[in-house]
């Protein structure tokens, strides 16, 4: 399976994305659709209007975007001269702002406390089930399975480990980092798969379980002058072990997460997921992963666009490696027309 294309061979680039603005317009038009009192709709239970979300100046939040309006926000920012960064930034400027990007999500908490986890009732439960503290469920069978996938990624894990440890010594300047959550935990497995099954009541849960696809995932960190090189280095390493590329994602244009995400499949079908970041990246990931876990899980509609903006100030300024925006995605199913 060919890599994804190289720009030195000149291979021609995918359609970009739909604007921000006409997404944005798109979604508008969506939550004027959900039901009162839904936490994504515009509308409490009794069809008033929710209190608009905050605008982070008004909360005395950091304003890192300098005399830049609001709604530049809203779209990843200029780059100049190639290099990646907004005008008149320099690389030095995100990690100096890290301190205030701190001080900026403990604003945030003393707005939006952690809310109580409240004890789940799992007496009526059928024997051998699982329910996970949000409420989510599998049933025995589904349960037992899920502990089949489970069993199978740890029994491919130190292979790939090992895999994935040569490489990191055949790369200049990459190194594997958070490999200590390289197997995801139980629950949040049972939990995913628990939610995608309800997204997807068609499917068999066999099915869905193994199209998980970051049971096992790796994490290779990188300098910023040899990002790209390292991108396709990382490609072809891993091919020639054996692996087939599925997926890979380009997202350093993107205004709310910086890096690419690979997706890939070993000779055994274990789907597993690689991840190459700069250090500045792989900081911003870290500092803004629980404002993640919050959009995904129970965030109001008010306190998910705060989340939203945070995540977009603190990726705004990453500097972007030379190149890194000329990579392209990568979809087998597009390219062998499944």
């Amino acid at each position: 399976m060919p890599l994804p294309a190289d720009p030195a061979h000149d291979a021609p680039h995918q359609q970009p994305d739909l604007p921000q603005e006409h997404q944005q317009d798109s979604l508008s038009r969506r939550l004027t659709t959900l039901p009162d009192g839904h936490p994504s709709s515009p509308n409490d239970e009794d069809g008033v209007p929710r209190k608009p979300a905050v605008d982070l100046r008004e909360l005395e939040l950091i304003d890192v975007s300098g005399d830049h309006e609001r709604k530049q926000l809203q779209s990843p920012p200029d780059r100049a001269d190639g290099d990646g960064l907004p005008e008149g930034r320099d690389a030095s400027s995100w990690q100096e702002r890290i301190p205030e990007m701190r001080a900026l999500w403990e604003r945030h908490l003393e707005r939006w406390p952690e809310q109580p986890i409240l004890s789940v009732d799992r007496s009526a439960d059928e024997p051998g089930s699982w329910r996970g503290d949000s409420g989510l469920f599998l049933s025995a069978a589904d349960n037992k399975m899920a502990d089949r996938v489970l069993d199978r990624a740890r029994q491919t894990e130190q292979k790939l480990t090992d895999s994935m440890t040569a490489i990191e010594a055949e790369i200049p300047d990459a190194s594997l980092v958070g490999l200590t959550h390289r197997l995801r935990n139980e629950d949040r497995f049972k939990e995913k798969l628990a939610q995608d099954l309800q997204a997807m009541p068609g499917r068999s849960s066999d099915d869905v379980a193994n199209d998980i696809p970051d049971m096992l995932r790796y994490t290779y960190q990188t300098e910023v002058g040899g990002y790209t090189d390292s991108y396709y280095e990382m490609c072809r390493k891993i091919e020639s072990y054996g692996n087939e590329l599925v997926l890979s994602r380009n997202f350093w244009d993107d205004s709310q997460y910086r890096g690419i995400n690979t997706r890939w499949e070993t000779p055994q079908g274990q789907l597993f997921e690689v991840q190459l970041h700069t250090a500045d990246s792989f900081a911003a990931k870290q500092l803004t992963h629980s404002a993640y876990e919050r959009i995904r899980t129970n965030a109001t509609a008010a306190e998910r666009e705060e989340l939203w903006a945070y995540q977009e100030l603190v990726s705004l300024t990453i500097p972007v490696p030379p190149g890194a925006l000329e990579i392209d995605d990568f979809d087998r199913r597009q390219a062998t027309g499944d």
